[in-house]
């Protein structure tokens, strides 16, 4: 069953994405397109306003706290996380571009930026909430190409991750998950028609959000059923092959609910269908299952860089809880062709954003059983590895020094 809903965000078409450099998960979606800038470049970008126009009610001229919910139809363009200028028409989030009106913004890149996972969205101050939950925002890529020096014998810079990556000029088995918590509100111009179901419109009308009364708060989300996107797609397929490490630029795009990632393994389903495999994964969503779910074999997600920073050393983990804004690079590889289901766990804090942890607890853990659940994400299907007897290696726990650039990161390692 689904929406139709009536939302102000950004779409991918397929002459916009490059599936060579990110596999081909974001075609004709609504999430905003995948943006590429080398270190040292500028970067220059057309925003062109097509929203409805806005009344003087809607939208005043003068505006005494900009703080304020207003203007929602205008917009501007912030890149999160950037090290640019602040001014002019770089990332000034002070600009604002009313509907039809169009600006080109120029972005310089310093030639030691770091490389690493980014992303922009709408900023205008009084709408920023609104307009990212309706989907303006999309991925934004750093490629870096510095090498490491080494002084007698010590690391005096690291280097660049994607040059351990990258092969000519592409970047293989790359994928960006852009989590969205996509929001749109019930309405009907008849006042008796009521919904049964709250987060389900029942194919009534569907209205644009114009208050932030409609907005979600923190925790509503999962507990309400709405489904959080990966590209613009609602449960959707992802295709690796077996034993292969994956390079997951991962980013939440979302504006109220914290996302606890745990990666699944259904067993003896190498074999099932996708709806096969969304009904396997869905038996494990609810409070009941939690025993259940927890015997599952957890996916090893090993994180290299958060919010756009590369770390000193890897860090393994099976949990990955990102807050709106957070980003991780991760390296993923599947052991088995079985298939695997994407899921978001409910955390053991009341208020995920802003809640402390619990005392004597260093990090997030799933909920207690009464208040466990897993919302399905996506799904992946792993095919058979090419090269015979083939088997994930231990990621190496180090920095980037100059005699691991001679490794390609992360090879498997190939039993006889």
């Amino acid at each position: 069953l689904w929406d139709q809903v009536l939302l102000r965000g950004y779409l991918t078409k397929p002459s916009l994405f490059d599936k060579k450099k990110a596999g081909e998960y974001v075609e004709d979606q609504l999430v905003g397109p995948q943006i590429r800038v080398k270190q040292g470049e500028t970067m220059a970008l057309n925003l062109n306003n097509q929203l409805p126009p806005e009344s003087e009610t809607t939208c005043p001229t003068h505006v005494e706290n900009v703080n304020e919910p207003h203007c929602f139809n205008t917009i501007n363009l912030h890149t999160h996380g950037f090290w640019v200028s602040p001014q002019g028409n770089s990332d000034n989030v002070f600009l604002k571009f009313k509907p039809q009106e169009k600006f080109d913004y120029q972005f310089k890149m310093e030639p030691n930026h770091p490389a690493g996972t980014y992303w922009y969205h709408a900023h205008l101050h009084g709408s920023t909430a609104l307009q990212v939950s309706n989907g303006m925002a999309g991925p934004l890529i750093v490629e870096g190409s510095r090498t490491p020096k080494v002084k007698n014998g010590k690391v005096t810079s690291t280097g660049d991750m994607d040059i351990l990556w990258k092969e000519k000029n592409s970047y293989p088995n790359e994928n960006i998950l852009l989590f969205q918590q996509i929001q749109y509100r019930c309405s009907n111009p008849d006042p008796n028609i009521t919904f049964a179901v709250p987060n389900n419109c029942e194919g009534v009308g569907i209205g644009m959000l114009e208050n932030y009364n409609d907005l979600s708060i923190s925790g509503f989300w999962t507990n309400q059923n709405y489904y959080t996107s990966i590209n613009g797609k609602i449960v959707g397929e992802m295709k690796v092959e077996q034993n292969v490490f994956n390079r997951w630029r991962m980013i939440h795009g979302g504006v109220r609910d914290t996302i606890g990632l745990i990666i699944k393994e259904i067993p003896d389903s190498s074999k099932f269908t996708a709806e096969q495999t969304i009904k396997a994964c869905s038996a494990y969503q609810e409070a009941d299952k939690k025993a259940e779910f927890e015997k599952l074999n957890s996916l090893n997600v090993h994180t290299i860089a958060q919010d756009g920073l590369t770390m000193n050393h890897v860090q393994t983990r099976t949990l990955s809880v990102f807050h709106p804004g957070y980003r991780h690079d991760a390296m993923v590889a599947f052991p088995t062709t079985n298939r695997y289901c994407i899921f978001d766990t409910k955390l053991n804090i009341d208020d995920e954003i802003n809640a402390p942890l619990p005392t004597g607890q260093t990090t997030p853990q799933l909920a207690p059983t009464n208040l466990f659940n897993a919302q399905l994400l996506g799904w992946v299907n792993v095919k058979a590895a090419k090269t015979k007897a083939q088997t994930a290696a231990p990621v190496p726990e180090r920095s980037c020094t100059k005699n691991w650039v001679k490794q390609r990161y992360p090879d498997p390692v190939i039993s006889a």
